[in-house]
Protein backbone atom coordinates (compact mmCIF):
# COMPACT_ATOMS: atom_id res chain seq x y z
CA UNK A 1 0.00 0.00 0.00
CA UNK A 2 1.30 3.47 -0.50
CA UNK A 3 1.37 6.25 2.03
CA UNK A 4 1.65 9.94 2.22
CA UNK A 5 3.23 11.60 5.38
CA UNK A 6 2.33 15.28 5.97
CA UNK A 7 4.98 17.14 7.88
CA UNK A 8 3.11 19.63 10.20
CA UNK A 9 4.17 20.74 13.79
CA UNK A 10 2.99 20.78 17.53
CA UNK A 11 2.71 24.37 15.92
CA UNK A 12 -0.12 23.33 14.89
CA UNK A 13 -1.49 21.48 17.74
CA UNK A 14 -1.52 24.66 19.99
CA UNK A 15 -0.49 28.47 18.21
CA UNK A 16 2.74 29.62 19.53
CA UNK A 17 3.18 33.65 19.78
CA UNK A 18 5.52 34.88 17.60
CA UNK A 19 5.35 32.47 14.79
CA UNK A 20 1.80 33.29 13.43
CA UNK A 21 2.21 32.21 9.93
CA UNK A 22 3.71 29.27 10.65
CA UNK A 23 1.27 27.79 13.16
CA UNK A 24 -1.55 28.56 10.97
CA UNK A 25 0.44 26.64 7.82
CA UNK A 26 1.09 23.94 10.25
CA UNK A 27 -2.95 24.06 11.38
CA UNK A 28 -3.39 23.66 7.66
CA UNK A 29 -1.42 20.85 7.29
CA UNK A 30 -2.63 18.98 10.29
CA UNK A 31 -6.18 19.35 9.22
CA UNK A 32 -5.37 18.56 5.75
CA UNK A 33 -3.58 15.34 6.21
CA UNK A 34 -6.60 14.29 8.84
CA UNK A 35 -8.92 14.57 6.45
CA UNK A 36 -7.18 12.94 3.78
CA UNK A 37 -7.09 9.68 6.30
CA UNK A 38 -10.90 9.14 5.95
CA UNK A 39 -11.10 10.35 2.41
CA UNK A 40 -8.18 8.17 1.21
CA UNK A 41 -8.90 5.08 4.51
CA UNK A 42 -8.39 1.70 3.10
CA UNK A 43 -6.75 2.80 -0.33
CA UNK A 44 -3.97 5.14 0.92
CA UNK A 45 -2.45 5.60 4.22
CA UNK A 46 -2.37 9.35 5.74
CA UNK A 47 -0.68 10.41 8.36
CA UNK A 48 -0.24 14.06 10.07
CA UNK A 49 2.75 14.34 11.28
CA UNK A 50 2.84 16.61 14.07
CA UNK A 51 6.39 16.53 15.68
CA UNK A 52 7.73 18.47 18.51
CA UNK A 53 11.75 19.58 18.68
CA UNK A 54 13.84 17.60 16.22
CA UNK A 55 17.98 18.54 16.19
CA UNK A 56 17.85 19.75 12.53
CA UNK A 57 19.14 23.00 11.10
CA UNK A 58 15.52 24.27 11.91
CA UNK A 59 15.92 24.31 15.90
CA UNK A 60 19.90 25.47 15.10
CA UNK A 61 21.03 21.80 15.23
CA UNK A 62 19.88 21.53 19.27
CA UNK A 63 21.45 18.26 20.40
CA UNK A 64 18.91 15.53 21.57
CA UNK A 65 18.01 15.28 25.22
CA UNK A 66 16.00 13.72 27.72
CA UNK A 67 12.86 15.45 27.71
CA UNK A 68 11.76 16.87 24.50
CA UNK A 69 14.36 17.40 21.88
CA UNK A 70 14.47 14.27 19.64
CA UNK A 71 17.40 13.06 16.86
CA UNK A 72 16.04 13.23 13.32
CA UNK A 73 16.41 9.45 12.87
CA UNK A 74 14.70 8.46 16.25
CA UNK A 75 11.53 10.93 15.28
CA UNK A 76 11.17 8.59 11.91
CA UNK A 77 11.34 5.79 13.59
CA UNK A 78 8.58 7.04 15.94
CA UNK A 79 6.47 8.24 13.26
CA UNK A 80 6.84 5.04 10.91
CA UNK A 81 5.23 3.16 13.67
CA UNK A 82 1.87 5.14 13.73
CA UNK A 83 1.87 5.32 9.92
CA UNK A 84 -1.56 3.25 8.71
CA UNK A 85 -2.77 3.04 12.60
CA UNK A 86 -3.55 7.05 13.55
CA UNK A 87 -4.67 10.23 11.33
CA UNK A 88 -2.41 12.43 12.75
CA UNK A 89 0.40 11.86 15.35
CA UNK A 90 3.17 13.24 17.44
CA UNK A 91 5.74 10.38 16.85
CA UNK A 92 7.92 10.25 19.26
CA UNK A 93 6.65 9.85 22.49
CA UNK A 94 8.60 12.69 24.07
CA UNK A 95 6.90 15.23 21.71
CA UNK A 96 3.83 13.04 22.70
CA UNK A 97 4.22 14.21 26.61
CA UNK A 98 5.30 17.81 25.45
CA UNK A 99 1.84 18.17 23.27
CA UNK A 100 0.12 16.93 26.30
CA UNK A 101 1.40 19.40 28.88
CA UNK A 102 1.07 22.50 26.25
CA UNK A 103 -3.03 21.42 25.65
CA UNK A 104 -3.36 20.81 29.71
CA UNK A 105 -2.75 24.64 30.39
CA UNK A 106 -4.87 27.65 29.52
CA UNK A 107 -3.53 30.18 27.15
CA UNK A 108 -2.99 32.99 29.94
CA UNK A 109 -0.80 30.34 31.69
CA UNK A 110 1.72 30.07 28.64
Amino acid sequence: MSAIVITSSAAGVRPIGGFIPYSCSKVFASYLGRALHWELKGKVDVLAWESGEVSTNLTYNKPADVMSVTTPRLACLAMMRELGNESHSAGHIKHKISISNMMMFPDFML
